[in-house]
């Protein structure tokens, strides 16, 4: 059994990334023959891992579609779905798979995905890329409410947040962050990313204003968005208490949130944040907007200063507790994948959802 999956493949780890990743070494475990088609961009100065090919092209990306789907690949391409490059992508792959007589699987992961969909044109552009996809899972219900209004059929969509239980464990923590950990009660973790989306200024506010209640917190900055302005003001606020770790591997990442008192999800737009449910899988407690479905047991909070600060706080004041069970998406996929893998798969049936 062969598969291809298309999308990001790290570095750099984010969302979609990681997720592939986890997703390859699942079907791996399963028995499946898995190549990752990488089409994240810029270039990377870093020679491929085993069963990764970089695509840059259109015309890359094409050959290598119709060549493991001519051999059978079921394709899953993974997209954010809030811009034109991903649904040509889910078009080109979702086709050529078509053509060769293979079947296709898309995820789309992005909170911005409905927002962006609102428009004629993009409706009907989702809705022709997804025609001939045997199934096209969503991260959240909000992302499949808006490709039913494209007309997808519903009979096709099916809610599959992206989280994995491979993504389990208690690596080492980052020296930068044991070191932060030893001096600061409570400690916070963050992801912030490039985009205005992922709630730093949000962030910022909610910790002015608990500022005089905490005065020993501190926190740990991942991501992209964790620098630049951010930073300045950010340093402004916490000084010595902060620390920005940049860009981590999917392990330190793990491991800063195992180590922190609480995490906090501040972002503006979201899909399913595997970060949130990896907190709470390390009994880890979690502040978040109410701007997406969390799992039981987060703090959610408008994304407004004020109710934000005041999850954070309910959030501390939970403190550690045992590891709690989070739902994962590992049985699901392999269900899917074993349906598609069969000579006769034409259709996987859809599992209700919540």
């Amino acid at each position: 059994m062969r598969a291809l999956l298309i999308g990001d493949h790290p570095p750099p780890y984010g969302g979609i990334s990681v997720h592939v990743a986890g997703l390859a070494g699942l079907l791996r475990s399963a028995g499946w023959d898995v190549r990752i088609l990488d089409v994240s961009r810029p270039r990377k100065a870093s020679s491929p891992a085993p069963g990764v090919i970089p695509a840059h092209s259109r015309l890359h990306v094409a050959r290598e579609i119709a060549a493991d789907a001519w051999r059978g690949a079921v394709v899953h391409v993974h997209v954010c779905g809030h811009n034109r490059p991903s649904w040509i992508l889910v078009g080109l792959a979702t086709w050529l798979a078509r053509a060769q007589g293979s079947q296709a699987l898309v995820t789309v992961h992005s909170g911005l995905a409905p927002a962006w969909l609102d428009g004629r044109g993009r409706r009907w552009l989702a809705r022709a890329a997804c025609g001939p996809a045997a199934r096209v899972l969503c991260a959240n219900r909000e992302i499949l409410r808006a490709l039913r209004r494209c007309d997808v059929r519903p009979g096709r969509l099916e809610v599959l947040p992206a989280f994995l239980q491979g993504t389990a464990g208690t690596p080492a923590v980052p020296p930068a962050a044991a070191a932060l950990r030893d001096r600061c009660r409570p400690l916070l973790a963050v992801a912030i990313g490039a985009g205005p989306e992922y709630g730093g200024e949000l962030l910022l506010e909610s910790l002015e204003r608990l500022a005089a209640r905490l005065p020993g917190l501190g926190l740990c900055a991942m991501g992209a968005g964790a620098g630049g302005a951010w930073e300045v003001r950010a340093r402004a606020l916490l000084g010595d208490r902060l620390s920005v770790l940049g860009e981590l591997s999917h392990a330190d990442a793990r491991a800063v949130l195992a180590a922190c008192d609480a995490f906090v999800r501040p972002t503006l737009a979201d899909g399913d944040s595997v970060s949130v449910r990896e907190a709470l899988a390390f009994g880890v407690p979690v502040a978040a907007t109410a701007v997406a479905p969390r799992p039981s047991g987060v703090h959610v909070a408008d994304a407004t200063p004020e109710t934000f600060a005041a999850a954070i706080a309910a959030a501390v004041a939970e403190g550690r507790g045992t590891a709690r069970p989070v739902p994962t998406a590992d049985r699901r996929l392999l269900e899917i994948y074993a349906a598609l893998g069969r000579p006769d798969a034409a259709f996987v049936p859809v599992r209700r959802t919540a």
